[in-house]
């Protein structure tokens, strides 16, 4: 029987679409998964998206382009991630039933009445993508600085981000960009912080083993 074919889609820095083959395949060793037939078919797409971080993006082309990826992997994937917060402000209004959403995967995480903290990049801060995706009111960590963080990360630059685990002690904290997610691959769990590129790893690994 055929098992289920994964799509990731990589946004504003490549290295998260890679960050997010590499945990799910971790995740697959850890539960004893070592043969090529153990692991499932994942396809990547690194698209040079037009520049969606800094002001006055061009909407229209965003959503062309994400919209050629979407359809580009729709062919041979039954499931599709797009391993970028800010790219879901570019979905069209189309229902695309194979994406994994990264933002509603966070939202089944947070605990009930949260007002989460979310660590994004300036558009996604600007634009509100998490009180739209979740329903809920969000605040976001000093979006020009959190840039900042991010471009350097970007860069491939080392970040320290050891004032994440402090924040993190007192509210629920999102990694709203997954440049974040990239940087902080290999800390320890930290209690309150939602990793959503992690949940989705975690949903790909659950879907290949219902299969």
């Amino acid at each position: 029987m055929a098992r289920a074919s994964f799509g990731i889609i990589s946004g504003a820095g490549p290295m998260a679409g890679v960050c997010l083959l590499g945990q799910t395949i971790k995740l697959f060793q850890r539960h004893g998964c070592w043969r090529d037939a153990d692991f499932p078919t994942v396809h990547m797409i690194n698209y040079p998206f037009s520049d969606m971080l800094e002001n006055g993006f061009d909407q229209s082309i965003l959503e062309a382009q994400l919209r050629s990826c979407i359809i580009n992997l729709r062919q041979d994937c039954e499931y599709i991630v797009i391993a970028c917060n800010t790219l879901h402000l570019f979905l069209s209004k189309e229902k695309i039933p194979q994406l994994v959403n990264l933002i509603k995967l966070a939202k089944k995480q947070l605990p009930k009445n949260a007002k989460p903290l979310v660590l994004a990049s300036r558009t996604t801060a600007k634009e509100k993508l998490y009180d739209k995706l979740l329903g809920i009111k969000c605040e976001y960590w000093q979006p020009e600085q959190s840039q900042a963080i991010i471009n350097d990360i970007l860069q491939g630059k080392k970040a320290d981000l050891s004032w994440i685990v402090g924040l993190a002690k007192t509210r629920t904290v999102i990694l709203g960009c997954t440049e974040y997610s990239l940087a902080m691959e290999n800390y320890p769990l930290i209690p309150n912080l939602i990793d959503p590129l992690k949940l989705a790893a975690q949903k790909f690994f659950e879907i290949f083993n219902k299969a």
